[in-house]
């Protein structure tokens, strides 16, 4: 089994009480009786928390020299999904979007591993939502 880094565990004990609120709504899609409506609507939110943040990530002075923020950027691909299912590129952009600054690149950081951590999420929703 391979060892999580020190910082790696570091974030997870000090992000650990937000992971819940954070998986909640990609567990809520994983029920037999979810829809397309239900889908669309999980996309919605997940698209008016993460356009913000990924702008938020962006103007957080010194984390671009960190990360590659643009590699970890899903806001096209979540816009690109909502015009699969029906919506227009004039809805998504009036879609209500909310989000702060961060005050520092540690903060922007933990935000970002929060959030990244549902991206393991993704393949086990997807699988269950085809089959």
């Amino acid at each position: 089994m391979q060892r999580l880094s020190r910082t790696l565990l570091q974030l997870n004990l000090a992000t650990r009480k937000h992971h819940d609120a954070v998986d909640a709504p990609w567990l809520d899609l994983m029920v037999p009786s979810v829809d397309q409506r239900q889908y669309i609507e999980h996309l919605i939110k997940i698209y008016g928390f993460e356009a913000p943040l990924d702008s938020a990530l962006r103007y957080t002075p010194g984390l671009c020299t960190m990360i590659d923020l643009r590699a970890r950027t899903r806001t096209g691909l979540l816009a690109q999904d909502l015009m699969r299912l029906g919506m227009s590129a004039s809805q998504i952009t009036a879609l209500p979007q909310r989000f702060m600054a961060f005050h520092d690149a540690c903060d922007a950081l933990g935000w970002m591993y929060v959030v990244e951590r549902t991206a393991l999420r993704h393949g086990g929703v997807l699988r269950y939502l085809v089959e």
